[in-house]
């Protein structure tokens, strides 16, 4: 497979090219590498961690904070929300389906039961399982 770090690709072509490279350091804001899974899944509940997010609230649906919810989600009743999940705008999340230490991209779609722990969710229904 093609390598997929950047500086292996992007930053080496633009060095290669001439141009230059450079950074910049904030010692006030939050950064982390996130070129994997794992450490995307980590980033994101570090987040959760810091910020105070207000979440609607959904009948018959339990929310154990932290948790982000966006815009338009829909979520079935008797169905377990966080702690630790961060759901994108517009998700479908049906009845009994239990979500922890997840995160659901815009527009996912679960099945029934579905029983959420370290998952990625992205392109609406893929899955990856940490």
């Amino acid at each position: 497979p093609p390598p997929s770090c950047i500086l292996r690709v992007a930053y080496r072509r633009m060095l290669e090219a001439g141009h230059s490279v450079s950074s910049y350091f904030s010692a006030n804001d939050f950064w982390c590498d996130i070129g994997t899974p794992n450490s995307y899944l980590e980033a994101q509940i570090n987040l959760l961690k810091q910020l105070s997010v207000t979440c609607p609230s959904y009948p018959g649906v339990k929310i154990y904070h932290p948790v982000s919810i966006g815009k338009g989600v829909v979520i079935g009743e008797h169905s377990t929300v966080g702690p630790y999940a961060v759901i994108g705008d517009h998700s479908q999340i049906p009845n009994n389906t239990s979500i922890s230490h997840s995160v659901l991209w815009p527009h996912s779609q679960l099945s029934c039961n579905d029983k959420l722990h370290q998952t990625i969710v992205y392109q609406q229904k893929q899955k990856i399982d940490l």
